[in-house]
């Protein structure tokens, strides 16, 4: 498998608690194990969640802090950004730098769906969103709600469960491509791993919006 630079986006540093980070850890560690090169990105412009207040807060130090930790312990001590959107910061990078992973990234990996993908993501060609809470999105979906909709027709690829291999074979695909690839709308394949698979957008108007999820 070719080399690939993928960015994690997630809320580690949102939700500083231990099960969020997990999450985020297992993603990067597993890519990482894999020969990718990969850097974890907080960039979804909500204001983080306090535990020990137990309210939101305005300053970021506290979350920059405990993720600062949380990446030096796993080898990520240069491979992390928490962009402060609010405040027009960025930690752990330069925001050019930044902005510049966004432009040689091959891959992207939202993960809760945590970033609403803003036009810097979108040059990103390979886009997966990885549901971590099912049911709330196919409701949504069902239900014709466009902002759900929208949310997920920003993706190229999802996936629930365990099922990768689509998604990084479709990494080398890409490259043997000129990494150009079509939008997409992820679903719900009915499929005992809980696969996800991918369907283009004239399908998916064809059927309308309140099929975009198969059981």
């Amino acid at each position: 498998m070719s080399r690939s630079t993928i960015l994690v986006l997630h809320l580690a540093g949102q939700y500083p608690l231990g099960g969020i980070g997990w999450q985020a850890i297992h993603h990067l560690v597993g890519l990482q194990r894999l020969g990718h090169d990969v850097y974890y990105v907080e960039d979804s412009g909500a204001p983080p969640y306090d535990p020990h207040a137990r309210k939101l807060a305005e300053d970021p130090s506290s979350t920059v802090a405990a993720l600062a930790r949380t990446m030096e312990r796993i080898g990520f001590g240069e491979r992390w950004a928490y962009h402060d959107v609010s405040g027009g910061r960025c930690y752990g990078t330069s925001l050019a730098r930044l902005r510049e992973l966004y432009r040689r990234a091959d891959a992207l990996l939202n993960v809760c769906g945590a970033t609403w993908l803003r036009e810097e993501h979108l040059r990103v060609p390979l886009r997966l969103y990885v549901q971590t809470d099912p049911v709330l999105d196919q409701v949504k979906v069902a239900r014709g709600e466009r902002s759900a909709i929208s949310a997920l027709e920003a993706h190229t690829h999802g996936r629930i469960g365990d099922a990768l291999e689509g998604f990084l074979r479709a990494l080398e695909v890409a490259a043997e491509s000129d990494r150009e690839t079509p939008p997409y709308v992820a679903e719900v394949a009915a499929t005992a791993r809980g696969r996800w698979v991918a369907r283009s957008t004239s399908q998916r108007a064809k059927r309308g919006a309140s099929s975009a999820f198969e059981k």
